[in-house]
């Protein structure tokens, strides 16, 4: 816009023309100094885009990380909570049953009874297997109780429920087993102790077996 104005006041003007046409420019930028463009504002510092996301990011990340040590701190809790309750239930401290029950089929009730002199405590699930396998069978996750934990008091028992086969015969490796053996987890997801019984005569297991959580109530244990 500047050199325009010049350049139109020289052709009309000659040499007094730039001359003035050199004071339109003072008073052109001058007024141009003074005047606010509508659509532009001021950028604040630290208000890039760039420095933007990258503050986003740090957040993020430090939320992440926050989330992460509230879930270990969350996880030492328990397992210190539960070493304060008591040593972990083995063999010796238990005795270990596994019967039929009538509803709902194809299902048998574990039960692990404290027959020691002092309390012990049961962790999470049982770790479950038949006959030879190395493989535990799955758990049921949503069967989860409240308590990551139980402490059974001398003569107090636990509960898990056993879901032998499928009950419309979707399951396959159909095969009859004689033994059950049953893992004590440590509280850390890790099984120290094995207790192995004889199997309900003539039970029947397929791919579809699972087992629950441990329970003090043997019916919320038969419910999955």
């Amino acid at each position: 816009m500047i050199t325009t104005v010049v350049h139109c006041a020289a052709q009309q003007t000659g040499r007094a023309g730039v001359a003035h046409g050199a004071a339109r420019i003072v008073d052109t930028r001058h007024h141009t100094a003074r005047t606010k463009s509508p659509t532009k504002s001021p950028r604040r510092k630290g208000t890039s885009p760039m420095r933007t996301n990258r503050t986003a990011a740090a957040a993020l990340t430090g939320a992440t990380a926050l989330a992460l040590a509230l879930t270990g701190l969350a996880a030492t809790t328990a397992g210190a909570a539960a070493g304060k309750a008591g040593p972990t239930c083995v063999p010796r401290d238990v005795t270990l049953t596994v019967h039929d029950v009538q509803r709902p089929i194809n299902h048998q009730l574990i039960t692990v009874t404290n027959t020691s002199s002092r309390a012990c405590v049961v962790h999470g699930a049982p770790h479950v297997s038949f006959d030879k396998d190395t493989r535990d069978i799955p758990v049921f996750t949503d069967s989860q109780p409240g308590p990551a934990f139980f402490i059974l008091q001398p003569g107090d028992s636990a509960y898990a429920g056993l879901r032998t086969s499928s009950g419309d015969g979707s399951g396959t490796h159909l095969r009859t087993v004689k033994s059950l053996s049953v893992g004590y987890d440590d509280g850390n997801g890790s099984t120290k102790w094995r207790h192995s019984i004889p199997e309900v005569k003539g039970t029947v297991v397929d791919s579809a077996a699972a087992v629950t959580y441990w329970n003090d109530d043997p019916a919320a244990a038969l419910g999955w």
